[in-house]
C-alpha cells in the first residue's frame, strides 16, 4: 500500500524520460561499529551526457537505512544534486510475503532465536502458526532475516538520485549509507596455565546486508555508541552460504573521540553472507589471580571461580580490550578443557579483567536475612547470615560480595557489625574474605546501617 502511495507522487514523466547512467566503484571505505550497523563511504564514477541525468542505483543493501542515504560531488562545482528518492523493486518483499501465505516459512529474530510455521499474514507484524497449532505475531523490528519456501528476499533497494549540471563529461562523487547486518565482535581464547595466562584477541566480521562489498578499507569501531537515531528504521538481512576466512594481520587501536577504533592495514573483501575472522594481538605470561567469589545480586547461590589480571604493559598486555566474548580453556595430560565463557567489557588500559568460569561443584552458599528495622525517621538496620560449606579436602578463601542500595541514592551505608574483614570495592559494594576449613562450613554475619 505504500508504494502506490509513492507512485502517485513522483512525476512519471521524468522516470520515463530520465537516462540511467552506469556508475563504477573505485573506492569503498567502512566503519563497523558493535552494535550491528556499519557506515558505508564509497566513491563512484560516471559519465554525464547531459545538463540534466539521473542515476539509479540497484546494488545498495536491503538493510541500509533510508534516512542515512547521501549522494553528493567529490568537486561541489561539478553538479548538484537535485532529489533522491527510493524506487520499489518489481517483486518486492510485500509481494513476496503475499505470494508465501498459507506455507512454511522460518523466521530469525535478534538474539539467532528461530521460529518457523506457516505464514498467515504477511503484514507487520507477521503472522505464523507454529507447529503445535498456536499463532505467533512476529513484529518486523525484530527479524533479522527469513527463508521463504517461494522466492527469495530481495538482493537489494533501488534509488535513484535527479542531477543538474552545467557541463558535461566524467563525474566524481561519494555515495553514503548506515547499513544494519554488518558487524563485528571481538572474540578472545584465553588459555590458563598455573599462575600465568596467555590470550589472543580476533575481530569477528559478518555480512549479513545483502550486499557484497569488493576490496574495502575497513576501521572497526570499538565503543558504546549511541544508536537511536537509526533505530527507528531496521532493514531484513538476506544470508548466503559463504565459508569462513581466516586472516592473521597486525592491528594497532587509535583513539578517536571517545571510541577506540581497529584499523585493518589490507583491504578486504566482504560478502554477503561471509564471515570473516582477523587476528588482532596475542600476548604471553599475563599474571593472573584465581579466587572462590560469592555475589550476592548477581549469583546469590553459588559459588562461582573468578580470574582477574590487570590490563597494563606491566604485565605484558597494556591495551584497549574491545567488549566481547571470551573462552576460558585450560590444558592438563595432553588433552585442553573448556573451563569457561564469559563477556568481556570494554576495558582501557590500566584497568582490571574480571572473567567468570562457572559455578564451583563443592562449594555451596545459603543466604538469609535475619534483621530488618527502622531506627527512626532517619535510618534502618539490616542483619545478614551467609553460611558457607566446603566440600573439599583442603580449605579455601572465598570473596562475598555484598550490595547496599536501600533508600538509594540519598542514603549512606556503614558496617556496624561483622565477623568477617572486608573492604569497599566500589560505592555501594563491600567485599567479605571468608576462610572455610576443609570439609566444613563457615557463616559470615554482618550488620550494615542505613542513614540518610
Amino acid at each position: 500500500m505504500k508504494w502506490n502511495l509513492f507512485w502517485r507522487t513522483v512525476p512519471v514523466v521524468w522516470l520515463a524520460a530520465a537516462l540511467s547512467l552506469a556508475q563504477t566503484i573505485r573506492d569503498t571505505r567502512i566503519s563497523i561499529y558493535q552494535g550491528n550497523l556499519a557506515f558505508v563511504q564509497e566513491g563512484l564514477q560516471f559519465q554525464l551526457k547531459s545538463d540534466k541525468q539521473q542515476l539509479v542505483f540497484e546494488d545498495l543493501p536491503e538493510s541500509m537505512v533510508p534516512a542515512s542515504f547521501r549522494f553528493f560531488p567529490e568537486n561541489p562545482e561539478e553538479f548538484q544534486v537535485v532529489e533522491l528518492f527510493s524506487i520499489p523493486a518489481e517483486h518486492g518483499m510485500e509481494n513476496l510475503l503475499r505470494k508465501n501465505v498459507g506455507k512454511p516459512v522460518v523466521f530469525v529474530l535478534e538474539g539467532g532465536i528461530k521460529s518457523e510455521g506457516v505464514l498467515l499474514r504477511g503484514g507487520d507484524p507477521y503472522w505464523i502458526r507454529t507447529g503445535d497449532g498456536n499463532v505467533r505475531l512476529l513484529p518486523s523490528r525484530k527479524v533479522v532475516w527469513m527463508e521463504f519456501t517461494e522466492g527469495h528476499p530481495p538482493a537489494g533497494k533501488k534509488w535513484a538520485v535527479r542531477l543538474k549540471s552545467r557541463r558535461k563529461g566524467k563525474m566524481t562523487a561519494v555515495r553514503e549509507y548506515f547499513t544494519r547486518g554488518v558487524m563485528w565482535e571481538a572474540l578472545y581464547w584465553v588459555h590458563l596455565f598455573d599462575e600465568k595466562l596467555s590470550i589472543e584477541g580476533w575481530a569477528q566480521l559478518e555480512n549479513r546486508s545483502g550486499k557484497d562489498f569488493e576490496r574495502a578499507a575497513i576501521q572497526l569501531i570499538a565503543g558504546s555508541v549511541n544508536l537511536s537515531g537509526v533505530e527507528r528504521d531496521r532493514g531484513r538481512f538476506a544470508r548466503a552460504a559463504v565459508p569462513m576466512a581466516l586472516e592473521e594481520i597486525s592491528v594497532e587501536p587509535l583513539k578517536v573521540s571517545e571510541y577506540y577504533r581497529f584499523k585493518l592495514p589490507a583491504r578486504y573483501s566482504l560478502r554477503n553472507g561471509e564471515i570473516r575472522k582477523i587476528w588482532l594481538f596475542s600476548a604471553k605470561g599475563i599474571r593472573y589471580r584465581k579466587a572462590y567469589v560469592h555475589d550476592a545480586r548477581f549469583w546469590p547461590k553459588e559459588v562461582r571461580t573468578e580470574i582477574s589480571f590487570l590490563n597494563d604493559s606491566k604485565n605484558r598486555l597494556g591495551q584497549p580490550l574491545a567488549a566481547g566474548r571470551v573462552f576460558l580453556f585450560r590444558k592438563d595430560d595432553r588433552f585442553t578443557t573448556l573451563v569457561g565463557t564469559d563477556h568481556l567489557k570494554d576495558t582501557p588500559e590500566g584497568q582490571k579483567v574480571r572473567l567468570q568460569l562457572g559455578t564451583v561443584f563443592d562449594l555451596t552458599v545459603e543466604r538469609k536475612q535475619t534483621r530488618s528495622m527502622a531506627k527512626g525517621k532517619k535510618r534502618h538496620v539490616e542483619s545478614f547470615e551467609i553460611t558457607f560449606r566446603n566440600a573439599k579436602e583442603r580449605p579455601v578463601e572465598i570473596i562475598s560480595r555484598e550490595y547496599f542500595y536501600f533508600h538509594a541514592p540519598d542514603s549512606r551505608w556503614r558496617i556496624v557489625e561483622t565477623s568477617a574483614k572486608y573492604r569497599r570495592e566500589a560505592a555501594r559494594v563491600a567485599a567479605f574474605t571468608v576462610d572455610v576449613p576443609a570439609r566444613s562450613s563457615r557463616v559470615l554475619r554482618y550488620t550494615v546501617e542505613y542513614s540518610w
